[in-house]
Formats: C-alpha cells, structure tokens, sequence
C-alpha cells in the first residue's frame, strides 16, 4: 500500500526525471540522487509521506506522487516548494499530458477503474492550491496505466485483461477499445502501440488513432527476466 512501509527503509528509485537528471526513491520524502555519484541533491515532501507511484511532467519541471493521507501532491523541482494537490485515495497511476495542461490518475478504494482528469492549466505560480477535476473516466477494469497523446488529445488507460481504451480528452469519451495492457503513442500522435501478455509472451500491436483500425501486429516475442 502507498506509504506502508517504514520511514528506516528507502525504496529503490522510482522513477527517472525526463532529462536523465535525478533518480527518485522515497525514504522520508521524495529524494532526488544525481545517477552518476548516487549523492541526493534534494529532497521534496518530507511531511506528506508519498508512495510508490511517482510521475514526472514531460518536461521535467514538476513531479507527482500520492500520498498516505490519500491526496496527490505536485511539486516544482527547481524550488521544492508545492504546486498543487488532487484528493485521490487508492491511486494505482498517475499521467501529465506533454503540454502540462492536465493530470490523469486511475484508481480507488472500492473500484479501480475510475480516471479523473484534473486542470493544470491555471497554474502560473506555485500555490498549492487544490487542482479542478474536469472529468471522471470509468475504465470498467482495474486501470494499470495511462499515457497521453503528444498532442494532448487522447489519452490512453490499459487493464489487466488486456483491454486499453482510448479516450478524447475534450468529451471524454471513449473512441476506441484495443488489444493491449499498455500503450504508447507515436510522435505525430497518429498510431498508437499496445502490448498484451500471455504466460511468457508479449504480442505488440500498432493501430490508427483515428479509425481504431489495426495496422501491424508482432507476436510471440519473448520475455526474458531482467
């Protein structure tokens, strides 16, 4: 569970800030190492005990985590100081949109397959201030990931059960429902990849964004432990 285990015991890194700058663990905070000497160069939330599942903005300049008090705290990493707060408990993910204009996390304490959109847009200084949800998405499974379009219209949520829907960010509706437990959009935003699991395989599938038509599909890759 988010920010279960013991203050004595840091977690491995977390997540990589998009510039290859820091490496993120928890241990009494958010602590941010330099990945070459392994010395921590800061520090971030030392008060609001984060959990494991930790995001950065595509352009490195604020970073997510929830919290055990079941609120999702953003900071600036340049200043430390807290940029703002989204209240949902149970958080199995988290997303930043490229243009830093919205936040998506899925999760919850009953159900797990709800997505909630939060406007990032009104956000010129660091106020702490509680984001505005726009929208609640219901995935219909337990959501196991997120992914925006480069372009910020679509965003994509994956399940367990192999089914990843793609949603418009403006209506939120659903456009299509694909193969896959993951995905990843293509620059241009056109395609998107998605891949399923089976046993010990993975099938990578390629789609067209905007007909949900299948374009290539590459199977019985093999996943070899790491």
């Amino acid at each position: 569970a988010a920010g279960g285990m013991p203050a004595t015991e840091e977690r491995s890194p977390l997540a990589v800030s998009p510039d290859g700058k820091y490496l993120v663990s928890v241990f009494r905070g958010l602590r941010l190492s330099d990945p070459v000497t392994g010395k921590v160069v800061k520090t971030l939330g030392r008060e609001s005990t984060p959990g494991n599942h930790i995001a950065f903005s595509p352009d490195g300049q604020l970073i997510a985590a929830d919290c055990r008090d079941g609120v999702v705290r953003i900071w600036e990493v340049s200043s430390g100081a807290l940029y703002a707060t989204a209240k949902h408990k149970s958080l199995q993910c988290l997303a930043f949109s490229n243009d830093r204009q919205l936040l998506a996390t899925a999760g919850g304490e009953r159900s797990r397959d709800r997505i909630r959109l939060w406007d990032l847009s009104d956000r010129k200084n660091a106020t702490g201030r509680p984001l505005t949800e726009i929208g609640t998405l219901v995935h219909g499974s337990t959501v196991m990931g997120l992914c925006f379009s480069p372009d910020g219209s679509r965003l994509a949520s994956g399940s367990a059960n192999n089914r990843l829907k793609v949603w418009n960010t403006s209506t939120h509706q659903v456009l299509h429902t694909l193969k896959g437990r993951t995905g990843l959009f293509s620059p241009d935003s056109r395609s998107i990849a998605t891949v399923t699991y089976a046993d010990d395989s993975q099938t990578i599938f390629l789609w067209d964004v905007a007909d949900g038509k299948l374009v290539h599909e590459l199977r019985g890759g093999h996943l070899a432990a790491v």
